[in-house]
């Protein structure tokens, strides 16, 4: 997280982050529990350690859009992060999904 060159990414430089994501980084990082952000309307993607099991094969998506990382169900899931982008909180139960 710390090596990674924020600055080829929507994000623009660590350095220039708001305080609000630096804070919810934080809290990632310090938790030893899969979590992952998806940030701004690129929907760039930061997670912990924890998460990268999650990603299977998709190791390689830190700082990469979600919607990238996970396009296989997209159709499915973009409208869900959209209305999460939108502030509209979501319950979901019982959601199989496909992924690669």
């Amino acid at each position: 997280m710390d090596a990674f060159d924020w600055s080829t990414t929507p994000l623009g430089a660590r350095d220039n982050w708001p305080s609000e994501l630096e804070a919810v980084v934080r809290q990632i990082l310090d938790s030893r529990f899969p979590k992952a952000i998806v940030w701004g309307p690129s929907f760039t993607t930061i997670y912990n350690d924890a998460f990268v099991p999650i990603l299977g094969d998709k190791h390689v998506a830190l700082g990469r859009s979600f919607a990238d990382i996970w396009s296989e169900i997209w159709g499915e899931i973009g409208p869900i992060a959209a209305r999460a982008y939108a502030g509209e909180a979501t319950y979901i139960e019982d959601f199989p999904l496909i992924i690669d």
